[in-house]
C-alpha cells in the first residue's frame, strides 16, 4: 500500500480539502477524496495489512469508516456543521488485500435540521457494502463548549 498522504484530484471539489488537511483519522486509514463527474462525493481507499482482521479480509471497522468519510464529504458540501446521529451499514462481500475500495456517497434527504446520505463501497463492479448515514446540524462551537 502506498504510504503517502492522501492527495486531492487538482479538479477534487473545495469541500474535499477538509479530508487532506485536518482529518487525521482518513490519513492514517489511507483515504483519498476523488472527484466524481456525477456530483457524488468519492473516498477510495487500498486495503492493507493494517485493514484486515484475522481471517485475512478488509475488517468491517475499516470499510465502515470509509463510508463515514464519504459521508462526511457529502454533509459537508452544505454551510454549517453536521454530527452522525445514526449509521446502518449492510456487508454484501468481502474485501481483500490489495483491493482498491470505493465509496460513493450522495444526499437522499436534506431538511433544516437532518440530512440522509446513502453511501455504496465497491471495489471495480463489485458490491461490498451500502450504507445509511443520517446526520444532525449542528452548532460545533457549542458542543465544544460543553466540553470544556
Amino acid at each position: 500500500m502506498d504510504s503517502q498522504p492522501p492527495v486531492i484530484e487538482a479538479d477534487a471539489p473545495e469541500v474535499a480539502l477538509p479530508m487532506s488537511s485536518s482529518d487525521l483519522f482518513a490519513e492514517l486509514l489511507g483515504m483519498h477524496a476523488v472527484k466524481s463527474e456525477d456530483g457524488d462525493y468519492v473516498v477510495q481507499m487500498e486495503v492493507g495489512h493494517e485493514h484486515t482482521n484475522g481471517m485475512g479480509v478488509a475488517h468491517g471497522g475499516a470499510v465502515f469508516s470509509l463510508v463515514d468519510a464519504a459521508a462526511a464529504l457529502a454533509a459537508f458540501a452544505r454551510p454549517g456543521a453536521y454530527l452522525s446521529i445514526n449509521s446502518s451499514i449492510n456487508f454484501h462481500r468481502t474485501a481483500n488485500l490489495g483491493d482498491v475500495l470505493t465509496a460513493r456517497a450522495r444526499g437522499r434527504h436534506t431538511g433544516r435540521r437532518l440530512s440522509s446520505i446513502a453511501v455504496d463501497v465497491t471495489c471495480d463492479d463489485r458490491l461490498i457494502a451500502t450504507a445509511s448515514v443520517q446526520l444532525l446540524a449542528h452548532d460545533i462551537p457549542a458542543a465544544q463548549r460543553a466540553i470544556e
